[in-house]
């Protein structure tokens, strides 16, 4: 019986096919709008300052010139300048006119200045398909 299977031949009398298409259907819209407000703020900052005042102190005291000067220096908060001035006399001597003192005022303010900030927001709106426009 297995020689009589081997002559008989096959043949398909119906094939199904697959054919898949897409189309594209709009069920609603979306926009997307972008908005901006301003509001003022008060911004308060220290802000420091420094004013200098100088006084002339008299010294009027003779130095002789072979000693060491009097350099600039400084004590504390006061930068002290020595100002000499040559004095004839029977001997040539160093007067120690002056002394400028220099001293540092630090004062400290509080400064409110009005300035405007910007946001933005974002406003989404979808509407549905019986609402698009066409």
């Amino acid at each position: 019986m297995n020689d009589e299977l081997k002559n008989f031949t096959t043949f398909p009398l119906v094939e199904e096919i697959l054919s898949v298409t897409k189309k594209e259907i709009v069920t609603g819209r979306t926009r997307v709008r972008l908005t901006t407000s301003t509001h003022e703020e008060i911004v308060k900052k220290e802000l420091q300052a420094t004013d200098v005042v100088v006084d002339r102190i008299p010294i009027n005291k003779y130095i002789n010139i072979e000693d060491e000067r009097p350099e600039i220096r400084t004590e504390g908060e006061i930068t002290i300048i020595p100002v000499f001035e040559e004095v004839l006399i029977i001997d040539k001597k160093l007067l120690l006119k002056e002394e400028i003192h220099i001293r540092s005022l630090i004062t400290n303010e509080l400064h409110s200045l009005p300035i405007t900030l910007r946001k933005q927001n974002v406003v989404v709106e979808q509407t549905p398909k019986s609402e698009s426009p066409k």
